[in-house]
């Protein structure tokens, strides 16, 4: 059953020679996260990647959360009529963050972060994520879905609260 307070965006870790990333991603009313669909590609340029977005989002764009360190695709995404954000925060913090979701449990008794069994590259970069030997900073292989997650759940703004007027 689908939350009607819910709402879809978008996060992307961009790659050619690694993979790009693009997961769909359901935040619902209770700031539980699904993760929907994925795209995960090789040797895509940047247009490939937004329209992949696009075919995700049935053509109407929406919210992307994009690595802050890629301003060409940022701008890709922006001419395609996506409202753009860049990640924010820091690998751990947004780890940690990760980390809680899946282990609190939400609505019913559901962790707070899910993934759809359609996400194999997503659920497979989860099973392969490893450590820096004796360093708190993971290994930059297999984790370009994780990366993905971790800029769309750490970044995605708060709905603004309308504010009662003082008059």
């Amino acid at each position: 059953k689908i939350d009607r307070q819910s709402e879809v965006f978008f996060a992307v870790d961009e790659g050619y020679t690694n993979p790009a990333v693009v997961l769909k991603i359901r935040k619902t009313s209770d700031a539980s996260y699904h993760v929907e669909e994925e795209w995960y590609e090789r040797g895509k340029l940047h247009g490939q990647i937004v329209e992949a977005a696009l075919e995700m989002a049935n053509q109407q764009g929406g919210s992307v959360i994009v690595d802050r360190s890629a301003a060409a695709l940022r701008a890709e995404f922006r001419n395609a009529g996506f409202e753009v954000k860049s990640s924010q925060g820091r690998v751990l913090d947004g780890i940690n963050t990760v980390l809680t979701l899946l282990t609190e449990k939400g609505i019913g008794g559901i962790p707070r972060l899910t993934v759809d069994p359609s996400c194999v590259n997503t659920i497979n970069e989860f099973e392969s994520y490893i450590w820096k030997e004796g360093k708190d900073e993971p290994v930059k292989e297999y984790d370009h879905a994780m990366d993905a997650l971790r800029y769309g759940i750490t970044s995605k703004p708060e709905p603004r609260k309308a504010q009662q007027s003082r008059w």
